[in-house]
């Protein structure tokens, strides 16, 4: 994925269908995706144990990130996974990541903050 998206901005956010506050945001992600369709987003499904495939898709679908580049963590051991994201990460959800074009990395967990990520677009631009 970070090869594929080198030399550009790309915002990664990590969530799940276990994770309450994942689910209610997710719809956010829809809006924010449909307000910047030039925004490289890719979402991230980072449950503990692996979710239905199906059941990722409708969720995606229904929050409006049905065209969205998404991922998702799939095996029995997903600390190895986590672990490959950020060595210091253990799994809690929401997660998001700005990643600019030169390595850069901004990372935060909990809810989004759409404001801050409009900042750091803005600042991408320039």
């Amino acid at each position: 994925m970070l090869a594929e998206h080198a030399g550009h901005p790309v915002i990664t956010h990590f969530w799940g269908l276990t994770c309450g506050p994942c689910l209610a945001e997710l719809p956010k992600w829809g809006q924010f995706a449909a307000t910047h369709p030039n925004v490289r987003l890719v979402v991230i499904a980072a449950d503990p144990m692996p979710q239905p495939p199906d059941q990722l898709a409708a969720t995606l679908d229904r929050a409006g990130l049905s065209k969205a580049e998404s991922w998702a963590f799939d095996g029995a051991f997903p600390a190895r996974l986590y672990f490959e994201v950020d060595a210091t990460w253990q799994g809690e959800l929401p997660r998001t990541t700005l990643l600019d074009p030169r390595g850069g990395q901004t990372t935060w967990l909990g809810a989004t903050q759409f404001p801050r990520i409009n900042t750091w677009l803005a600042s991408q631009a320039s």
